[in-house]
């Protein structure tokens, strides 16, 4: 008689393979999602600066800032749906300030709501990080 050896892994093998792969997804699907954030913290601050820029060109053209009803709603539109763009203007005091809120998935970003006004000053509330962390990286 002749004794067939038997191939593939065992249920304690197995529980093992699935043990480690737990623990590389526990580390690796936090840091996707944080590199997925800071893309889209990335993609809102480039729109935060086309938009201060559109605002200065058309304050240089008009005398003043122009209020929110008055910027196309393309420029405060982040695709995708990460963000919502607000705009306050101040006509008397002839300044304006720019946030990024975020929202869904990327409410947990630490770098929180993104702010940027007209002298230039980039900003951060509710953030666990600093205005130089979050608008540096």
């Amino acid at each position: 008689m002749r004794i067939r050896q038997q191939s593939g892994l065992s249920l304690m093998e197995t529980l093992l393979v699935l043990a480690l792969l737990a623990v590389v997804m526990s580390w690796a699907v936090p840091q996707y999602q944080n590199h997925l954030r800071r893309g889209q913290r990335q993609l809102v601050k480039l729109s935060l600066m086309q938009t201060a820029q559109w605002l200065e060109r058309a304050a240089a053209i008009q005398g003043s800032y122009p209020t929110s009803q008055q910027v196309p709603t393309a420029l405060l539109q982040i695709s995708g749906g990460a963000y919502q763009i607000q705009l306050q203007t101040d006509p008397t005091a002839n300044t304006f300030a720019l946030q990024a809120v975020p929202q869904a998935s990327q409410a947990p970003d630490a770098c929180g709501v993104l702010t940027l006004n007209h002298l230039g000053e980039q900003g951060v509330q509710y953030a666990s990080l600093s205005a130089k962390e979050c608008w540096g990286r």
